[in-house]
């Protein structure tokens, strides 16, 4: 494997499922207002204009704008996006952002997308049982880690662990900690194997996309800092935790199976995802069966 696809192998890897995640919620989001659109028509058209931007020099994916469930209320509609793509079309054309760069100091835009940020947050945790707070807030917490290495320069070898792949590591966190809550151990166990498989490989706890070996055999282990001699991959540590945390999980459904642990929660959140979608779409027919105005979908041609 070439050194450019070992070193960028998790970046990549961990954007693309960024972007698969975000387009998902994005469709999900719409649900809530009344609008369905298809997942997969969603995902093809944002990976051929990614595809294309590439083959034209872009370094930037194509993904669907957030806050459909927002916005819609407002009064927009699809001339909205539509306006957003003329108006970059015009400042990248006419060299505007270079003005706009030069004229504005940065820290403005460091404020909105702080804005930006804590309503795409404040979203999420309205999204979300009560009783998931605790894994939402350290989902988001463990975003911070990059942020915290890369812009402050962390010395400290927990916190640049958690850095490395923090958007697996924040996704499969998260997930765990729920499945944890509820006391759905195998869902548990689950996740911990495929953490085991990502820290094995080096997408997560490493620098880089290798499995490396010193002359004994041995896993390779990563030093403190990530200085030079290091291998780029986090060693026998995270393994080892990883693989045990599975196999008590496992033996915890086994005891839950036999009755001495209390059963997994009965609430599945695809089921009450589908009966959020489910009473959606009765309020909208209700509205228009009694004549109510009901919000024009955003995919029209009138301009909000």
């Amino acid at each position: 494997m070439s050194t450019a696809a070992t070193e960028y192998s998790s970046i990549v890897i961990c954007l693309a499922m960024q972007n698969f995640i975000g387009t998902y919620s994005c469709n999900i989001s719409a649900r809530r207002v009344g609008d369905r659109y298809s997942p997969m028509e969603s995902m093809i058209v944002d990976g051929l204009g990614s595809m294309i931007g590439a083959l034209l020099g872009s370094p930037y994916g194509t993904t669907i704008y957030i806050g459909h469930d927002v916005y819609k209320p407002m009064g927009a509609t699809h001339g909205y996006s539509l306006l957003n793509g003329l108006l970059w079309l015009v400042f990248g054309l006419f060299g505007i952002h270079a003005v706009v760069d030069a004229i504005l100091p940065h820290e403005i835009f460091g404020g909105v997308l702080v804005v930006i940020g804590f309503a795409m947050a404040s979203q999420t945790i309205e999204s979300v049982p009560k009783r998931w707070y605790p894994a939402t807030l350290i989902g988001l917490a463990i975003m911070f880690s990059e942020f915290i290495v890369g812009g402050m320069s962390s010395p400290n070898m927990g916190m640049r662990f958690l850095a490395s792949g923090h958007l697996f590591i924040s996704l499969f966190y998260t997930f765990l900690l729920m499945m944890l809550t509820d006391r759905w151990f195998l869902a548990a166990a689950g996740v911990f194997i495929a953490l085991f498989v990502f820290s094995f490989v080096g997408l997560i706890h490493a620098q880089k996309l290798s499995v490396e070996y010193d002359q004994h055999g041995g896993i390779k282990d990563q030093n403190a800092y990530f200085g030079q001699t290091s291998s780029g991959m986090p060693g026998w540590k995270f393994l080892v935790t990883y693989a045990v945390s599975a196999a008590f999980c496992a033996i915890l459904h086994l005891f839950q199976r036999w009755g001495f642990v209390e059963a997994a929660e009965a609430e599945d959140y695809r089921i009450l995802q589908l009966e959020a979608e489910t009473k959606s779409e009765e309020t909208v027919v209700h509205a228009a069966e009694h004549g109510a105005k009901v919000a024009e979908p955003m995919t029209t041609t009138r301009f909000g």
